[in-house]
């Protein structure tokens, strides 16, 4: 991949369908990483992944854009509660195969970093399975650190995974 042409940006919902399409792959091809199923998600309409990128003070995602294919995304959430509302969670992170290698990842993180720190967070947390050694290193490299271990939280091809998880103070 060209880095030139790599653009980390706040999704829209004209992305809707390539969104979509983007999360499907990952939901197909990785289906322990996710909490989300496949079955579902293609059925959502178009107005559900519209809605989704509807950025605002609570919630946004982010896209990685390579010459108009969207190659990965990433989401953050800050938490609704006022007794919570000092920190976010990172969600739903998902670069293309032939992407991965390239710091897309890295990129996607650090855009939702900035983005908590804007909003003058304190802390960011997330969840990753912990079979998802690509990830681990990812998110570790990113300033996170474990805090605990959630078991058998995703069951996925009868399977279960537990999740580590993570969080990096801003």
């Amino acid at each position: 991949m060209n880095q030139k042409h790599l653009q980390i940006r706040e999704g829209v919902p004209a992305d809707a369908l390539k969104v979509r399409d983007l999360r499907l792959e990952g939901l197909q091809a990785h289906a322990e990483a996710f909490g989300a199923d496949y079955e579902t998600d293609k059925n959502f309409p178009p107005s559900f992944w519209e809605k989704s990128l509807e950025g605002d003070a609570m919630k946004t995602v982010f896209v990685a854009e390579s010459n108009s294919d969207l190659v990965g995304a990433a989401g953050i959430r800050r938490f609704d509660s006022s007794k919570m509302s000092h920190s976010a969670i990172i969600w739903g992170v998902y670069v293309s195969a032939k992407y991965r290698g390239e710091k897309v990842g890295e990129k996607l993180i650090a855009a939702c970093l900035d983005w908590a720190k804007q909003k003058n967070l304190l802390s960011v947390k997330l969840a990753v399975a912990t079979t998802n050694m690509p990830a681990i290193r990812l998110y570790t490299k990113c300033g996170f650190q474990v805090y605990g271990v959630d078991p058998q939280v995703i069951k996925a091809n009868g399977i279960f995974y537990d999740e580590l998880l993570m969080v990096r103070n801003l």
